[in-house]
């Protein structure tokens, strides 16, 4: 429209007496409707300096199958792409968002680990403002409440024995020395617990700990691993061949340090319970996969990552690679898992 000053009527000798001599509105009056796919944010593999990654500690492994490519960004780039906190609202909240639910159980469940009668603690939680006001607190209190008492007493039934002290870890696996502490060691095995439902990064952790405590089968309790919350418990017996394994997951860590990985834990794991536990075609499956990565006027789509939507954009990550690397990591812990 003539209105606007990059309008192409004012650089077309027909539209006249419409004229401009402006060369900033010119190049955006040839640009106007075109679009153009922007160049791949990777489009070839880092080197790996070999003296930067000889020695590799358990968590930060544990923290590379977490989100790789975060991992990628913030470790070789030296990227962060965290989204900004939000702005606190003015209005009063009628309910507690997820992050704050599960700070609160776990505030609760330490109250009742420690002894203390919920009743007591519910001025000190009100005087900290971290509920909602009035009944609605009140009512919300004792029903996370009632699932510490019951999450406390599941954790009495585990944790049965004296706790060992931390086992040092040093193993070379696919080149690496694999070093850090085998903690939450009990006469019946190593435990894992967390007060809230199961996701990835718990199927990963416990895996990865438990690969190691079978490595170390003869200096460990008890080469076997239980994986505690409120979806219930898991048991891991001891693995035969952990370094096979490990040394698959390592070479992976390896090759994410290089490029982004097509493993994204989640969907992933979807992807692979998807077809291994309901027999799902592996091509529903990934079209399930794919919504859940697009979302939803509902609900916002896994690609909205910072770190996804910058890497990958609007690239198809979901090809044989995908379907690998879930297999890969995935089927040998669902395998492995005794409910």
């Amino acid at each position: 429209h003539p209105l606007q000053a990059y309008s192409k009527r004012y650089f077309n000798e027909r539209e006249a007496p419409l004229f401009s001599y402006s060369g900033e509105n010119l190049l955006a009056a040839a640009g106007a409707g075109k679009t153009s796919t922007p160049p791949p944010f990777f489009d070839r593999s880092l080197s790996v300096v070999s003296n930067e990654i000889d020695t590799l500690r358990l968590e930060e492994l544990c923290q590379f199958f977490t989100h790789p490519v975060r991992y990628l960004a913030r470790k070789r780039l030296n990227i962060r792409l965290d989204e900004p906190k939000s702005i606190l609202e003015d209005k009063e909240n009628f309910q507690m968002d997820a992050l704050g639910r599960y700070q609160m159980k776990q505030i609760l469940l330490s109250a009742v680990s420690s002894g203390h009668k919920l009743r007591d603690f519910f001025p000190i939680v009100r005087a900290k403002g971290d509920l909602p006001q009035g009944t609605v607190g009140r009512v919300l209190y004792g029903q996370l409440g009632w699932e510490a008492k019951q999450f406390a007493e599941e954790m009495s039934q585990i944790l049965e024995g004296e706790l060992a002290d931390a086992l040092p870890v040093n193993l070379t696996v696919a080149g690496f020395s694999l070093k850090g502490l085998l903690t939450g060691l009990y006469p019946h095995g190593r435990v894992q617990m967390r007060f809230a439902r199961r996701t990835a990064k718990d199927w990963l952790t416990i895996w990865i700990y438990h690969l190691v405590l079978s490595a170390l089968r003869g200096e460990a309790p008890r080469p076997e691993s239980i994986l505690l919350d409120t979806d219930g418990t898991v048991y891991f017996q001891p693995v035969k061949h952990p370094k096979t394994y490990l040394k698959k997951l390592v070479e992976t860590y390896q090759e994410g340090l290089r490029r982004p990985l097509h493993f994204f834990p989640e969907l992933s794991l979807r992807f692979v319970q998807m077809v291994r536990n309901e027999a799902k075609d592996p091509a529903v499956a990934l079209k399930t996969i794919k919504d859940l990565w697009i979302g939803s006027d509902y609900k916002k789509g896994i690609s909205q990552d910072p770190y996804y939507k910058r890497c990958f954009g609007e690239t198809n990550p979901f090809d044989e690679e995908f379907k690998n690397l879930a297999e890969m990591v995935f089927i040998p812990i669902l395998k492995s898992a005794n409910k």
